[in-house]
């Protein structure tokens, strides 16, 4: 069996069931949580969720609960403003009204939400709970958006999902010419855009065992890297 046919196999095997569990993981941590449809799915969820909670046989009881309730949630965000923001200082700098408005309705639907077990039924109760986390999420993606700097939910997770780059040792044929800029054309091939990826950094001075670092490879290099990969 020559070379090729020895790729042709390699090409035609089927990935294993742990490769097709790591994609899964990997397309989930990838999901755009800022401008894909992810953000607006929850945020929809979590206002259906307020419209059932709401849902309830108007009385005078269940009225003044749920004022109580939103009062509640209102004065926790509150406490919570004046002591990360204006005691403590925790972010250097006001976070701005729109997030402010976030935290407040994120407490007031945990509050309602925390309301809804008195005198419900078991799956209202079931529902209350699940409410609760969907709440937190909502008002954690929204923040989260606002700033836009986790872009994907990996990002917001601080789980890296950049793949290992092969990178070409340098050889001593590889010098430095200045006046590349006068004649340098781009290659056939090269791609629009560079790559982004990790690569482990020697430590054989320091001994220090790190994660792999994140890299960024201009298009120029990605190119190269791309067909010492296929060779």
């Amino acid at each position: 069996m020559g070379y090729g046919a020895i790729r042709t196999v390699r090409r035609t095997r089927r990935p294993t069931s742990e490769q097709q569990g790591e994609d899964v993981i990997r397309g989930i941590l990838m999901t755009d949580i800022v401008t894909g449809p992810a953000i607006f799915i929850v945020t929809a969820l979590a206002a259906v969720a307020v419209g059932f909670l709401l849902a309830r046989k108007p009385s005078r009881r269940w009225i003044v609960t749920v004022i109580i309730a939103v009062a509640a949630g209102l004065a926790l965000a509150v406490a919570v403003w004046f002591v990360t923001i204006r005691m403590l200082n925790l972010f250097g700098t006001s976070l701005g009204l729109t997030n402010y408005l976030w935290i407040a309705a994120t407490f007031c639907g945990i509050a309602l939400a925390i309301v809804s077990f008195r005198r419900s039924r078991w799956w209202r109760k079931v529902v209350a709970a699940v409410c609760i986390p969907l709440f937190v999420l909502t008002g954690t993606l929204a923040i989260n958006a606002n700033y836009g700097i986790n872009v994907t939910l990996g990002d917001l997770l601080n789980i890296s999902t950049d793949e290992p780059i092969r990178l070409t040792p340098p050889t001593a044929d590889d010098g430095f010419d200045s006046q590349l800029w006068k004649h340098w054309h781009a290659p056939a091939g090269m791609p629009e855009k560079g790559t982004i990826g990790t690569q482990v950094i020697p430590n054989t001075l320091s001994g220090f065992t790190s994660r792999p670092a994140g890299i960024y490879l201009p298009r120029r290099l990605s190119s190269s890297i791309r067909r010492s990969c296929r060779s």
